[in-house]
C-alpha cells in the first residue's frame, strides 16, 4: 500500500495547536498510512523541542526545521521538495490550528485535503 505524505507546518502555538493537533493524529490515524512532513517554520517558543522529543519513538515522521518563518506558501514547498521523488500517491495539507481529528476522520480525508501526484 502507497503511503500518503501529509505536509503540516508549525509556528510557535505549541499549546494551542502543535501539541493538540500531533496528539490527535497519532491517536485516530493509523501510522502505516501515512508520513507526516512537519515543517517548524522558525517557532520562537518551545515548539521545535516537542517536536523533537514526540517524533523520537515514531519512525513515520520528517522534520524540517526552519531558521525563520518563510510563511505558508513557501514553507509547504519546502514540505513538497522533501517528497517529490518519493513514491507517494497522494499530498495532503494539513493546517494545524484547524485540525483536532476524531475517530474516523480518516474515511473523508481523500475528499478534503488530498492531491493525487
Amino acid at each position: 500500500m502507497k503511503k500518503v505524505a501529509i505536509i503540516t507546518l508549525a509556528f510557535n502555538k505549541l499549546e494551542e495547536a502543535t501539541k493538540p493537533y500531533l496528539k490527535s493524529l497519532y491517536q485516530f490515524t493509523d501510522t502505516d498510512m501515512f508520513d507526516l512532513i512537519l515543517v517548524n517554520n522558525g517557532s520562537t517558543d518551545e515548539t521545535q523541542k516537542f517536536i523533537e522529543d514526540f517524533a523520537s519513538d515514531k519512525s513515520n515522521i520528517i522534520i524540517i526545521e526552519n531558521s525563520e518563518n518563510l510563511g505558508y506558501s513557501k514553507g509547504n514547498n519546502i514540505g513538497i521538495k522533501e517528497i517529490i521523488d518519493k513514491n507517494y500517491e497522494y499530498i495532503g495539507f494539513l493546517i494545524m490550528i484547524f485540525c483536532l481529528l476524531q475517530i474516523g476522520w480518516k474515511i473523508h480525508w481523500m475528499r478534503l485535503i488530498l492531491i493525487k501526484v
